[in-house]
């Protein structure tokens, strides 16, 4: 199964690119594009726009071009595309060719503007009513060899419960997710293959997975439960973190990263949400979950098309190159990501404005530095401010060489 896309006609015809994994693609004039079109081509602006693949699902994002991108000659701002489609913009025509003949007839959908604005919020936790009602529904509810107290908490990926182990009573955390799309057994077998290698993970600073398994389609991590809040919690419950709180939860996260990239694990997913804390005022204790579990899950086929709906949640911690070589997540980028929270902790803020419009936002991770933390803050010392700097660098060859790198920095400054 594979998408290709093909030039048919402008300065490139013939030149075809394919796609047999979840990827996305830009198109424009400027480096940042993966496919980039001549400068006599002056309807193109550096960026022109964007496509999600997830073969056999693509998704187009206008990137706010002047000109606008047109698919079989109407012009859409957000589209997902089938078999057959031509994509035009310029002097460009690309086909679209899908190799999968059980979605060469399904419906092109053209999302509307509130659609997009409904798609672009992720919701970390549900309101209290809400999660009332979940709990009434699912609690005493089998999953595997678990047993559903109450939902705690739901994401991008899907959603957490704390449950009992039904052989010992003892309580875990489960994170469910059911894929997005519909995938085979083959596809399933895969997934659950990539994923238990996480299991490997023990550290006193990671969440470790207990067990990794599928129930009727449904598939389930169970990880060691903690009785604590995650930052995005804390923030919400007390503002702004002190400098000293919020610079030793990103020191201790480090040193959770500093064992993991050692062994060539990367998280790709760190942010608020995914950092639980104890903090009994004389001691704090902070431990990451999910680990690499979010570069497993999005690589592959059931994850579907995500983009539309980062805005707020980890695309305001995710550093460019997840946009722009989305299936290689390097140790650099959760450095990056590690101080986009911590500026977050620091001033209840994400590092940019972020718009409604998923286009605007996308360009705005690719194009512009961060709001300066001063414009948030004033009370920052300059040298936290050098070290949030450097690890913000849209550049990754220009951030810190390691998390010891970054922590011990962090550590001779507070």
């Amino acid at each position: 199964m594979k998408v290709e896309l093909k030039v048919i006609s402008g300065p490139h015809e013939g030149q075809a690119f394919q796609f047999d994994g979840h990827d996305t693609f830009q198109v424009g004039r400027g480096p940042q594009a993966h496919f980039r079109l001549p400068k006599k081509d002056n309807f193109f602006p550096r960026l022109h726009f964007m496509i999600e693949v997830n073969p056999p699902f693509c998704r187009l994002t206008d990137l706010e071009s002047t000109n606008g991108t047109k698919i079989n000659q109407e012009r859409v701002q957000h589209a997902d595309l089938r078999h057959g489609d031509v994509i035009r913009g310029g002097k460009t025509q690309i086909g679209v060719h899908i190799d999968d003949d059980s979605v060469r007839e399904t419906r092109r959908q053209v999302a509307s503007p509130s659609d997009i604005a409904a798609e672009a919020k992720e919701v970390a936790t549900l309101p209290a009513a809400v999660q009332q009602d979940a709990t009434d529904l699912n609690a005493g509810k089998g999953i595997g060899p678990y047993e559903i107290v109450r939902e705690i908490g739901r994401g991008g990926m899907g959603v957490v419960y704390l449950a009992r182990r039904t052989n010992d009573r003892a309580l875990i955390a489960l994170k469910t997710i059911r894929p997005d799309v519909e995938v085979s057994e083959r596809d399933i077998k895969l997934f659950l293959r990539e994923a238990q290698v996480l299991q490997s993970l023990q550290h006193p600073r990671i969440i470790p997975f207990v067990e990794i398994g599928e129930d009727s389609g449904q598939l389930y991590f169970a990880m060691e439960y903690l009785p604590a809040p995650n930052a995005a919690e804390l923030l919400r419950e007390r503002g702004p973190l002190s400098i000293p709180t919020a610079v030793a939860i990103a020191c201790q996260v480090l040193e959770a990263l500093e064992y993991a990239h050692a062994r060539r694990y990367v998280h790709r997913d760190i942010k608020p949400e995914n950092v639980l804390v104890q903090d009994s005022g004389a001691s704090l204790n902070v431990k990451l979950a999910d680990f690499g579990l979010a570069r497993v899950y999005q690589t592959s086929r059931m994850s579907g098309i995500t983009m539309q709906g980062e805005i707020g949640g980890s695309l305001a911690f995710a550093p460019r190159e997840h946009l722009t070589n989305y299936r290689d997540a390097a140790p650099t980028g959760d450095l990056y990501s590690v101080a986009a929270m911590l500026y977050t902790l620091l001033t209840g803020e994400f590092i940019y404005d972020f718009p409604d419009s998923v286009a605007r936002a996308v360009l705005m991770v690719l194009q512009t530095d961060p709001i300066p933390i001063r414009d948030r803050r004033d009370d920052i010392p300059n040298d936290l401010i050098t070290i949030l700097h450097k690890a913000l660098e849209r550049d990754s060859e220009k951030r810190f060489a390691s998390a010891a790198d970054m922590r011990a920095a962090l550590a001779a400054c507070t």
